[in-house]
């Protein structure tokens, strides 16, 4: 069995670690995944620490996200990390690195007009973004888990999920029955 797993608000506490980079950025009314809603700052200040060396080399992994790759790898289930960044080999060194020392094998995808690409032989896909899980619906035997934010509470299309504990655990009682 293979997952694909983003890393940005579903491994990676994106949304903590830019409040704690950005004065004044108000997590909690952040509205979508691009940053609408009145957030304190500017959207543009929030897309330049998103794509920042300083960004990449302090985000941190959610408290549960390691248990949850583990529970994975212990069930036999292959993870493949399903995480983009923009075209500059800095960032893409640092999220390799990241990749690595949590133990996935891959790599990060480049960032497209066209978003992540579609893989095959995949049974799920653990995403925060709702537009990234739209381009997955109809596909015959991929589970389709949200990761629960501010930005993503307008869609109920998905198997939503408070965290990436509670995700995993659904997914395996999921394929399990």
């Amino acid at each position: 069995m293979r997952v694909l797993m983003d890393f940005d608000g579903v491994l990676l506490d994106s949304i903590g670690t830019l409040a704690s980079l950005i004065p004044g950025f108000r997590p909690d009314r952040v509205e979508t995944d691009s940053f609408q809603g009145d957030i304190g700052v500017s959207r543009e200040e929030v897309f330049k620490t998103l794509y920042s060396k300083r960004y990449y080399e302090s985000v941190k992994p959610y408290a549960e996200a390691q248990d949850a790759l583990d529970t994975l790898r212990g069930a036999g289930v292959t993870v493949l990390p399903y995480t983009e960044v923009p075209p500059n080999p800095i960032l893409m060194t640092i999220r390799n690195r990241t990749i690595a020392e949590m133990g996935l094998k891959g790599s990060v995808y480049i960032q497209t007009k066209q978003g992540k690409p579609l893989v095959d032989d995949i049974m799920a896909v653990f995403e925060d973004c709702p537009d990234n899980l739209e381009r997955w619906q109809g596909r015959d035997g991929v589970l389709l888990y949200l990761i629960d934010h501010t930005y993503n509470r307008e869609t109920d299309s998905y198997i939503r999920c408070k965290d990436i504990k509670e995700a995993v655990g659904r997914f395996l009682c999921d394929v399990s029955s």
